[in-house]
């Protein structure tokens, strides 16, 4: 059995990674990513958002990293925050919402450590949305707030741009 190798915070904060990593209590964990389905989604998601709740004073970013405890640097997929918080500085508190596109490789246990992450660190709302699936749910810290489908209609459902 190999023995893990732990880095320090600062460490995990100054190098890249590509893709971008999970941080967890000194351990870096890799994310599921890559297919344009889940690209595809996420771009839909950030897109729809931005354009939504900007007049309101939100941002929508892809791939931010944001720290949920003393040790644990989570990366959603897409997350909805104040625009307080654009000026290049970390998030430092709570956004709004986060959002976690599955992918194929995807384990519901992983899926739900990060949920408790986020609910832990105060998100109110938490979407988990399956690109290839007809649901999403929506988590709120009472728990399942919501079952929805199918995807919103301006999402290209089974679209690829070699189609086009």
């Amino acid at each position: 059995m190999g023995t893990k190798v732990l880095i320090p915070v600062e460490e995990y904060l100054h190098t890249s990674y590509s893709p971008d990593c999970d941080y967890v209590d000194g351990e870096l964990m890799e994310r599921n990513e890559g297919e344009f389905d889940h690209a595809d989604l996420q771009t839909e998601i950030a897109s729809y958002l931005r354009a939504r709740y900007r007049k309101e004073g939100f941002v929508a970013v892809v791939e931010q990293r944001v720290q949920v405890s003393a040790t644990r640097f989570r990366v959603p997929d897409v997350w909805r925050d104040a625009c307080a918080a654009a000026d290049g500085a970390d998030f430092p508190r709570a956004a709004l919402g986060g959002n976690r596109d599955l992918s194929p490789e995807d384990r519901f246990s992983a899926i739900q450590v990060r949920v408790d992450d986020y609910l832990a660190f105060g998100v109110p709302n938490i979407w988990v949305v399956d690109p290839k699936g007809p649901t999403s749910l929506r988590l709120q810290p009472s728990g399942v707030a919501g079952i929805h489908g199918p995807h919103p209609p301006h999402h290209r459902r089974g679209h690829h741009p070699s189609a086009a």
